[in-house]
């Protein structure tokens, strides 16, 4: 397990440093709440009364940088758990708690200053603590923190666990709780140490960058790890809970059976080989749903439990330990008997019998569906490796396994280093490539609106990574978002080819849009919110936004298979041109190739609309005949703060009634497939774009002067008159394409001069009649009598 890898900092020093890690660790922990709740800041200062001020989590700035200043010269915390609104008193309960962004374990350090910490069984030194951690088996933490003191680790969880009614606040409390419960009892049967517990929802923390003056000098609260561990070790609380209830102590009978239970081959009884069940729970989320909710089984699940137990060691110890659980329904006799009936007389359930005939929904996301006939076949496997046949699938092109649970794709290399502690030798990812039962799929694709992750197709099985998700359309008030639009666009037809653009790619998901929505405007007027506003309405899951400084990378993977692409600034400087051509395919394309490092090259599907923002008046190149951009150059100037505070209000409180607006709004004018309107400042982008020499060309046709006068020219008395009027010389191919630009047409035919000569004439004006004039009418118009 991979813990530290910043080094332990100096924390005797009271210097106050905030690194790049602490800021941003704290607005990762909060900004997937997407300005739902209020964070308590709490201030400690022994000449005052506590002092608890209330920040909104669509204001993190503005607590993280008040909790700095406080910092300075007094003790600081805020709340980890973010609560629904603002309590009427105080720093209020656990039952105005809205959601927890994670799991933290507060572990105390013993301290040679008097009075820092009431409790003496403590680690001392954080090294110790840090290389009990590493030795524990508990799952990696996602950061761990100093608190100047001591230690907090913290699992931080992929989505923030949010509670939306008392009964789920109640029932997921109680799994926090036992987390807390596993760890610090792990802590004390191993090294006699004692941990506070912190499992109460409305418990504080410190945050990073700030300091702890519980001793002088004061000392700095700090992440002690990178972002990559952050990244990588994100968790559900039921993957949490799966990993650390085999580390609960059990007593010495309880503890036999156990062992008995996780051997890795089956053990024979009389000649017939009995399943692992453990490794069966594992793999099957229908058994391991069965034995988590027995109150929720149906008859018909109970029996299809038993079925299997009949065919595990100590089954029958197990279906009467599993049944207990369900206190009410429980009969001693009647598990007997039944558990009887099926080793006797009954089959263990196959597959298709647990998913078609008991309509177990856990089977849909089944990453071995068709390759074992019966969750027996998982019984003799390493219980560790079966849960991972249980939870990922091989996709055979580029090697990466893929959560059907979370939809999160590990590279070989990271598969390893995130599971390779689960097998004594080898490589994990191996194990996933030799087993013929494992899920293995062609392609990761991305289909709308269809919920199986795994699709059948033409060309194999697939693993669908689009995600239902985001706001449930509301019926509301969306009027600060439209009034928002309506200032971006010039005229009336942007403003509705905006809105349409954006209501067909909700109303006809899975359709792709051929052209991009280019937006250009002075910095800082709020185009950008739009990827806000879209992340809120269908889920960040299916929206990707491109940083300026990766548009001209050729690592592109992460762009392809979402709803919307979106280019936050468009600066591709002198590669205008070879950006264009690049993004194309992007356009027009299902799906391309695409590459990703120390990954093969793959197929994806491009995104189904883009959407690119600029600064810059003409951040590309398009050419005269593009069918591909819809152009719009806002006008609209920056406004005043309070105006953009009302704005990120609305992006978050009027994203569900945005989304049922553009759900119901006509879009038979719109057409997905053809060019997009020209539009205004797609003429001025492409007149800006033309080449110096085209428009000084023009501009001496237009005035009829010199050589212009006339007709018909010759190549030398245009490239003669370009001198004098530019002074300069360019390339053949150059000027070339300048006359031709201007509309200039060659006559096919050469006409003899009284000199002898046989000019190439072009004709500048009045094209139809001078291709068909004659000789004679020729030569009397460039004066050659």
């Amino acid at each position: 397990m991979q813990i530290q890898s910043n080094p332990v900092p100096n924390v005797g020093g009271g210097k106050r440093c905030v690194t790049e890690m602490d800021s941003e660790y704290f607005f990762e922990l909060y900004e997937p709440f997407a300005g739902r709740g209020y964070l308590a800041v709490s201030e400690l200062d022994e000449s005052k009364p506590p002092r608890t001020r209330w920040f909104s989590t669509a204001d993190l700035k503005s607590a993280y940088d008040h909790m700095l200043e406080c910092a300075r010269n007094r003790q600081v915390y805020h709340s980890w758990g973010v609560y629904a609104g603002i309590p009427a008193s105080g720093r209020g309960r656990g039952s105005d708690i809205l959601g927890l962004p994670g799991i933290f374990i507060d572990a105390d350090v013993l301290s040679p200053d008097e009075g820092v910490h009431a409790q003496k069984k403590l680690p001392e030194t954080q090294q110790l603590c840090l290389e009990w951690l590493k030795q524990s088996q508990l799952p990696t933490p996602s950061a761990v923190r100093s608190s100047g003191n001591g230690l907090y680790f913290d699992w931080v969880f992929k989505q923030p666990l949010t509670f939306e009614t008392e009964k789920e606040r109640a029932s997921l409390h109680k799994e926090v709780q036992r987390f807390h419960q596993v760890v610090r009892e792990l802590a004390n049967s191993d090294r006699g140490w004692v941990f506070d517990n912190v499992s109460d929802l409305a418990r504080i923390t410190r945050a990073p960058g700030t300091q702890n003056h519980k001793t002088c000098p004061s000392k700095p609260v700090t992440v002690l790890t990178s972002y990559d561990q952050l990244r990588d070790n994100k968790y559900d609380l039921d993957e949490l809970m799966l990993e650390v209830e085999p580390l609960v102590k059990k007593d010495d009978a309880e503890l036999k059976e156990t062992k008995q239970l996780e051997l890795e081959e089956p053990v024979d009884f009389g000649g017939v080989k009995r399943a692992n069940f453990v490794a069966i729970e594992k793999g099957c989320g229908a058994v391991s749903k069965w034995v988590r909710n027995p109150q929720e089984q149906s008859y018909e699940d109970w029996l299809a439990l038993l079925r299997v137990l009949s065919r595990c060691e100590r089954g029958e110890d197990l279906a009467h330990k599993i049944s207990r659980n369900d206190a009410r329904r429980y009969d001693p006799s009647e598990t007997s008997k039944k558990y009887e009936e099926a080793t006797k007389s009954m089959s263990p359930p196959t597959c298709g019998y647990i998913s078609s005939e008991l309509g177990e929904a856990a089977c849909n996301d089944c990453p071995m569906k068709g390759t074992i006939h019966s969750p027996m076949s998982l019984g003799y496997m390493d219980p560790q490796v079966a849960g991972l046949h249980g939870e990922f699938v091989l996709d055979v092109v580029t090697s990466k396994c893929v959560s059907m649970k979370t939809g999160q794709a590990y590279s070989e290399k990271g598969f390893n280093n995130r599971f390779n502690h689960l097998v004594d030798k080898g490589n994990v990812h191996n194990e996933l490539v030799r087993s013929k039962k494992a899920g293995k799929v062609e392609m990761i694709d991305y289909q709308p609106g269809v919920d199986d992750r795994l699709i059948k197709t033409e060309a194999g099985q697939v693993f669908n990574s689009w995600r239902d998700g985001g706001v449930e359309p509301v019926e509301g008030d969306c009027s600060t978002i439209l009034s928002h639009l309506e200032k971006l666009t010039n005229n009336r037809a942007e403003f509705d080819h905006i809105l349409r653009y954006q209501a067909e790619l909700l109303q006809n998901g899975a359709s792709k849009i051929l052209h991009c929505l280019l937006i250009t405007s002075n910095q800082g007027v709020g185009k950008s919110v739009l990827i806000d506003i879209w992340r809120n309405m269908i889920g960040s899951d299916n929206v990707h936004d491109v940083p300026p400084d990766q548009a001209n990378t050729k690592y592109r993977a992460s762009w392809a298979n979402n709803q919307i692409l979106f280019f936050e600034e468009l600066r591709v400087g002198n590669k205008g041109a070879e950006f264009s051509n690049e993004l194309k395919p992007w356009i027009t394309q299902e799906f391309i190739e695409v590459e990703e490092k120390h990954i093969a090259v793959s197929s994806a599907r491009t995104p189904r609309g883009m959407f690119a923002f600029s600064n810059f008046r003409s951040p590309l190149e398009i050419s005269k005949d593009d069918r591909r951009y819809y152009v719009v150059h806002s006008k609209m100037q920056k406004r005043e703060p309070e105006y953009y505070e009302k704005l990120w209000i609305a992006v978050h409180s009027e994203a569900a009634a945005f989304k049922h607006f553009l759900l119901n709004l006509d879009t038979s004018g719109f057409n997905p497939k053809g060019p997009p309107p020209v539009t205004e400042s797609k003429l001025e982008m492409l007149e800006n774009a033309r080449p110096a020499l085209e428009l000084e060309l023009e501009r001496l046709i237009a005035t009829k002067r010199g050589c212009f006068a006339k007709d018909l020219v010759t190549r030398d008395q245009i490239h003669d008159a370009l001198s004098i009027s530019m002074l300069g010389n360019w390339q053949y191919r150059e000027l070339t394409e300048a006359i031709h630009a201007v509309g200039l047409v060659r006559r096919d035919t050469q006409i003899a001069l009284s000199d002898g000569s046989r000019p190439r004439l072009w004709i500048v004006r009045n094209i139809d009649s001078w291709g068909s004039a004659t000789p004679q009418r020729i030569r009397e118009h460039l004066g050659d009598h």
